[in-house]
């Protein structure tokens, strides 16, 4: 009897779910066992009491019996009511007292009183997500379509300012050509007009011509220069090639015009080097 009391007392009860699993589990062995001795082969019946339903108690069932059966007072059930309502409610499908009140369990509590209305929501639910991810998709589609379209509209915007400005720096050019082939009619400047005279005088328009256009007043002092070069006027080719060369630096060196302005400059340096058997002043 002591030995009894003290396991009331101080063990710790198993789950009837367990205690059944374990019954269902020895009853299966002595079973086997008894079909081993036997000779004759027999039919295998099975029988509710070895195939013990220990699934239906773990649960709700379970924590009932656990929370009448818990050795401090104060966190079983307070009365019988307690008990029995925790029963009506576990037949009924509602949470109850004795379970940890988690917003899981009671969303599976509702889900089983509530099958049908549940089924419905989950499938209602997966239509919602499925309609949010294709409109996600689509958008992110169609974004990425408009963003690649605003591409192409801004490098056509480009591509046509480029061509506009081209045309305009060409029709300068042309301008200031005609203006310098005009001065070499013998009508205007008379019969002795020479070509140095004519590069003195376009040297002198280009900054009036293009001065809020470096990119064509370096492109035409470049001209001018390597023109006077051929002429043997060194000094006023080398005014004109390091003013082209200043504003090629001043705007962040274009390459391809840096390179025509320093072959003129070789150019010049040779001839000077030439003439006079010095070095170069560039």
């Amino acid at each position: 009897m002591h030995e009894i009391a003290r396991t009331i007392c101080e063990d710790e009860p198993i789950r009837p779910s367990t205690a059944l699993r374990r019954m269902a589990v020895r009853s299966t062995k002595s079973e086997s066992i008894d079909h081993s001795k036997t000779t004759e082969p027999t039919a295998t019946i099975p029988d509710e009491q070895t195939q013990l339903p220990w699934r239906h108690l773990a649960g709700d069932l379970d924590a009932i019996v656990m929370m009448a059966m818990r050795k401090e007072p104060r966190r079983r059930y307070e009365s019988v009511e307690q008990l029995s309502d925790d029963i009506h409610r576990h037949l009924e499908g509602q949470p109850i007292r004795a379970r940890q009140n988690t917003w899981r369990y009671r969303c599976a509590k509702f889900a089983r009183r509530n099958w049908a209305a549940a089924i419905a929501s989950a499938v209602m639910f997966v239509s919602l997500l499925g309609g949010v991810i294709v409109s996600v998709r689509s958008a992110r589609i169609a974004n990425r379509e408009r963003d690649a379209a605003q591409q192409a509209r801004q490098i056509a915007q480009q591509e046509a300012d480029n061509a506009r400005i081209e045309t305009r720096k060409s029709e300068k050019v042309r301008s200031f050509l005609q203006g310098i082939l005009a001065a070499a009619n013998p009508n205007q400047s008379g019969p002795n007009v020479t070509v140095g005279a004519l590069l003195d005088e376009a040297a002198e328009r280009v900054v009036r011509e293009f001065g809020d256009d470096p990119e064509i007043e370096s492109a035409v002092r470049s001209a001018i220069g390597d023109a006077y070069v051929g002429l043997g006027r060194y000094p006023e080719a080398e005014i004109q090639l390091k003013s082209a060369l200043a504003i090629q630096r001043d705007s962040r060196w274009r390459s391809c015009r840096c390179c025509c302005i320093l072959q003129h400059a070789r150019r010049l340096a040779a001839c000077k080097r030439r003439l006079r058997g010095g070095t170069g002043l560039l």
